[in-house]
């Protein structure tokens, strides 16, 4: 899990993170332009990558493990910024979580 704002730091980095992002967790997240794009959302739509070993951008989250198979990225609403949430399958992420993360 990783909550970045545009303002700042990286507000939160919990749960398995490579070693460079545990290492310095205030500037573990570096958006790039997945992520920019869903911070930026004025919708509230989460993006969701569900086989993310299969797209050129898994450069962008380098701050989580290799083995990180999908992602959900969930806006903030009224700041830039969103939640990065990492899992260890494909697919991994449904509705369910999708409205929980909401």
């Amino acid at each position: 899990l990783a909550v970045w704002l545009s303002s700042g730091p990286t507000i939160a980095a919990r749960g398995l993170l490579s070693r460079s992002a545990a290492a310095a967790p205030a500037s573990t997240v570096r958006p790039g332009p997945l992520l920019e794009k869903c911070a930026q959302s004025t919708t509230g739509a989460p993006e969701y990558l569900p086989a993310l070993q299969l797209l050129p951008g898994r450069v962008e989250f380098s701050y989580f493990p290799e083995e990180t198979q999908a992602l959900l990225m969930v806006p903030l609403g009224g700041q830039i910024g969103a939640i990065v949430l990492g899992a260890n399958r494909k697919r991994a992420f449904g509705s369910d979580d999708v409205m929980w993360a909401r």
